[in-house]
C-alpha cells in the first residue's frame, strides 16, 4: 500500500468533509480576526498520530489565510510551539486592517507577552515588522488604525 504525503491526505474526501464541517461550525468566519472575505483554512491546534480527518473537532478551527500564516509563523518564535496544544483565543489575538484601495494590510498580533505589528504591501510582502513585549496599548492602537483605515 502506497503511503500518501500529508498534502495528498488533505485532498482526501474525508478531510474535505471534515474541513467543511468545521467551517460551517465556525460560520465561515476566521475565529481570530472575524474575516469573512479572505480565503479560509482549517487549522489543527493539535495533531494526532492518526489521519487528519480522524481528530477531535475541538482541535480544529477556521482561520483566514492571513491569520493562518501568522499562527504558523508564531510556532517558531521562542518555543511557542508548545503552547499551541492549548490554543485559546483569549491569549492569542489578531486585529487585521485592510485598505482595499491601496492593497496595504496591517496586522496586530498579541500572544501572551509578545506583541507584533506587521505591515504588508499590495503583493502580501512584509514591508515593516515590529516585535515587542509588554505594551497594554496594542488593542487601542489597532482600533484607532482600523478606524482611520475605514474612514472615507
Amino acid at each position: 500500500m502506497e503511503t500518501k504525503t500529508y498534502s495528498e491526505k488533505l485532498k482526501d474526501p474525508r478531510w474535505q468533509k471534515m474541513r467543511l464541517d468545521i467551517m460551517e461550525r465556525d460560520n465561515f468566519t476566521c475565529r481570530l480576526c472575524g474575516d469573512i472575505k479572505t480565503t479560509l483554512n482549517v487549522h489543527h491546534t493539535k495533531y494526532s498520530k492518526t489521519e487528519p480527518w480522524d481528530i477531535n473537532k475541538d482541535w480544529l478551527i477556521t482561520l483566514c489565510e492571513d491569520c493562518h500564516n501568522e499562527v504558523n509563523n508564531m510556532k517558531s518564535i521562542n518555543g511557542i510551539k508548545t503552547y499551541w496544544y492549548d490554543f485559546n483565543k483569549d491569549i492569542f489575538k489578531i486585529v487585521k486592517c485592510d485598505d482595499w484601495d491601496t492593497g496595504i494590510r496591517v496586522m496586530f498580533i498579541s500572544f501572551m507577552d509578545i506583541k507584533i505589528i506587521r505591515v504588508y504591501d499590495e503583493n502580501g510582502d512584509i514591508t515593516t515588522g515590529l516585535n515587542f513585549t509588554g505594551s497594554d496599548q496594542l488593542e487601542e492602537i489597532a482600533e484607532l488604525l482600523a478606524y482611520k483605515m475605514k474612514k472615507p
